[in-house]
């Protein structure tokens, strides 16, 4: 919690009148804490409280991904039956096709290698799309208004096709920022490799000196991406779907929302997170596909197992960054913007009876006997308010 924020509840348990009913004063004391999302979190507590949220409301979140996910697993495996397999086995390596070989390279950027648990474009959009109803279920399970699924993909629906249009600029500028930085390397690569003072540190370091670029070039382009996709397209789920902005308006709404304090450590977990989810989805799928090869089954069988499992274990990991990128987005908001006192202060109304200057004394007996009544159409169950976006002035980078 931050000063500000312990100053505003100090201030408002000040102005409560000490008759107040203790059970309204344990509430404005159990206020403190505030709901999960609308308070400050080490990026170890969010990836704790992801995790959490995920397990207590499994159902929902699973099946919200489950209803585009599964099906697009299956098609991909079909895909990747039909298609790929049959190309890969009539490659010669010793004399290989350049037409071939692109073909491979487009067909396994667009589906991946869903068996392993690889994602593609496609496999990637659909996680992408999955996670505006997702972040609409999060935002409503953090204030205490679960939805369902079918109410979730109702809201989330009008938003889709501006997901699909940032999962499409995002993925281009991923792979783009890519291939330029493996480009610039392999230059770099070759004009220190053609320098005199280090021809002969290349030729002593042989093998070593090979796996250290391999690595480079493997590491390097990767985190490069990562800065520019959390500069730019980080929060955009949450962003189009709470925030309902335009696709360009998330691209510049996540850019200062990211900049400054919280932008390393934004980027650390944009960088850990597909680590995380696609690397033990991938060591799980490996060891279960070497089991089902074992066992020598037909080849429909074979594709039967192979399908069920990888849509089931990657059901599972799917939804987890999903819940992890919405709990993010609102500990920005938190740090940046204070979300947690905006919050407080919009759903605090049942207690304006209080916080204004007290009446004339009564008879005694009568304020005892009196029931303690909120305003009318301020119950406690009445709906929660999120603070709109504050309006920064033109050029404001905050």
């Amino acid at each position: 919690m931050d000063i500000d924020s312990s100053i505003q509840l100090q201030t408002q348990r000040e102005a409560v009148p000490s008759a107040m009913p203790a059970r309204v004063r344990v509430e404005i004391d159990e206020a403190e804490p505030g709901p999960l999302g609308f308070r400050l979190q080490t990026l170890g507590g969010v990836f704790d409280a992801a995790f959490e949220l995920y397990k207590q409301n499994f159902t929902t979140i699973a099946f919200i991904v489950a209803c585009v996910f599964i099906p697009t697993q299956v098609l991909l495996h079909a895909a990747g039956n039909l298609w790929m397999k049959p190309l890969m086995a009539h490659t010669n390596p010793d004399n290989p096709d350049f037409l071939s070989g692109f073909a491979i390279g487009c067909l396994g950027l667009l589906i991946g290698a869903p068996q392993y648990g690889v994602p593609g474009y496609l496999s990637l959009l659909t996680s992408f799309m999955a996670s505006g109803p997702v972040a609409v279920a999060i935002a409503n399970v953090l204030v205490g208004r679960p939805l369902s699924v079918a109410a979730a993909y109702q809201r989330a629906v009008p938003i889709f096709w501006r997901l699909f249009w940032t999962w499409t600029l995002f993925f281009l500028t991923y792979v783009l920022v890519l291939v330029l930085t493996l480009v610039v390397l392999v230059i770099v690569a070759g004009i220190a490799a053609s320098t005199p003072g280090l021809q002969g540190l290349f030729a002593a370091g042989g093998a070593e000196v090979g796996i250290a670029i391999v690595i480079i070039m493997a590491i390097v382009p990767y985190v490069i991406s990562c800065l520019v996709g959390t500069a730019l397209f980080a929060f955009a789920p949450p962003l189009i779907a709470l925030e309902n902005l335009t696709v360009m308006g998330a691209v510049e709404r996540n850019s200062r929302l990211v900049s400054k304090g919280v932008f390393w450590r934004t980027c650390l977990t944009i960088s850990l997170l597909p680590i995380l989810v696609f690397g033990l989805q991938y060591l799980m799928l490996l060891s279960a596909s070497s089991v089902v090869e074992a066992f020598k089954w037909p080849s429909w069988a074979y594709f039967v197992v192979n399908t069920g499992l990888s849509s089931i274990v990657s059901f599972f990991f799917q939804p987890y960054w999903m819940v992890l990128i919405t709990l993010m987005y609102f500990d920005c908001r938190v740090r940046r913007e204070g979300l947690d006192v905006r919050f407080m202060t919009d759903n605090l109304a049942s207690l304006d009876e209080y916080l204004d200057p007290s009446p004339p004394a009564a008879d005694a007996a009568e304020q005892n006997a009196a029931p303690v009544v909120p305003p009318a159409g301020r119950a406690a169950s009445g709906p929660i308010v999120i603070p709109p976006l504050p309006t920064a002035p033109q050029g404001d980078s905050s």
